[in-house]
């Protein structure tokens, strides 16, 4: 099987490469899809590379990105794994794949997601809600999209960014959880 990993504001990090060295031997190849095309860059807080990546891509491009990143990939069985923006950028194009029979979507603390419930995905996203979001109700939007089909909703008990080690809400025993369930897919 192989792991489309969709990173969130920060793009490719050592971190990132961390994690995914953790899960390449769950899976048969990664491949990362980051908004700045591989370039690692030290963001020096989060609001720097919201505003980097807002400046630089913003989510529709990012989720158009993404598409084009997917498309023909049809003939092989993936996950494709969103973290923030990520997550979101995935959710906002799952109507529009065709490679819906061999893929499932894994999003972590989709925050945009409030934004495109109208989206009815054509392959099975598992959504890994945050414990709480400022801008929103997550049990609101969590209620909403278990009602749709394909998709199934969780909420933790970790803050948004817990599975990011550049965030400022990284939570240790939070990654370590995660990452056990993501080896065992």
């Amino acid at each position: 099987m192989n792991l489309f990993a969709v990173t969130d504001i920060f793009g490719s990090t050592r971190y990132l490469d961390e994690l995914l060295n953790d899960l390449s031997s769950t899976y048969s190849s990664i491949e990362v899809v980051d908004p700045y095309n591989g370039e690692e860059i030290d963001f020096k807080n989060e609001d720097a590379a919201y505003n980097h990546f807002q400046k630089t891509m913003g989510l529709d491009n990012y989720s158009e990105y993404l598409y084009q990143r997917l498309n023909g990939k049809e003939d092989s069985q993936q996950i494709v794994l969103g973290f923030s923006v990520g997550a979101s950028a995935l959710w906002a194009i799952s109507d529009a794949l065709k490679l819906y029979k061999k893929t499932k979507g894994i999003c972590f603390y989709s925050s945009q997601v409030r934004n495109y419930l109208h989206v009815n995905p054509k392959i099975v996203i598992d959504f890994y809600f945050a414990k709480s979001e400022s801008s929103h109700d997550i049990n609101d939007v969590s209620r909403k999209l278990a009602k749709k089909d394909n998709v199934s909703c969780f909420n933790t008990e970790y803050l948004h960014g817990f599975m990011n080690r550049k965030s400022m809400n990284y939570n240790k025993q939070g990654y370590r959880k995660y990452l056990n369930h993501l080896e065992s897919i």
